[in-house]
């Protein structure tokens, strides 16, 4: 279970991922409403983002030693939250790091 933040530091979304094999196939869970915040707001220092699906998949990223990493909530969580960070700070860049298939491909035309 990951805790996400808002601006000033409160948790507004907790991202969960079972394991093992699922009856109902729902692996990937969030607090119920709409999305906020953004899991490691720090990136936000850099002028270039990575952006991937899950906060398990920028984690990947993390212990690699880019830390300019944050991500969305699945292929269709980029929100308004993302949108206002990356204008309020002036991110240059914004490099997609989607899974290669077509739920990442159609995240990624978007």
């Amino acid at each position: 279970v990951f805790p996400i933040r808002d601006e000033h530091g409160a948790v507004t979304e907790i991202y969960g991922r079972k394991v093992g094999p699922q009856k109902n196939k729902l692996y990937h869970l969030y607090l119920p409403g709409p999305h906020r915040g953004l899991w490691n707001p720090a990136c936000l220092k850099s002028p270039e983002i990575i952006l991937t699906e899950s906060v398990i998949d920028a984690l990947t990223f993390w212990v690699s030693g880019l830390r300019h990493v944050t991500c969305i909530y699945g292929t269709e969580g980029f929100t308004d939250d993302h949108l206002a960070a990356f204008k309020t700070h002036r991110t240059q860049r914004v490099y997609l790091a989607y899974d290669r298939d077509q739920a990442g491909d159609r995240a990624a035309q978007r």
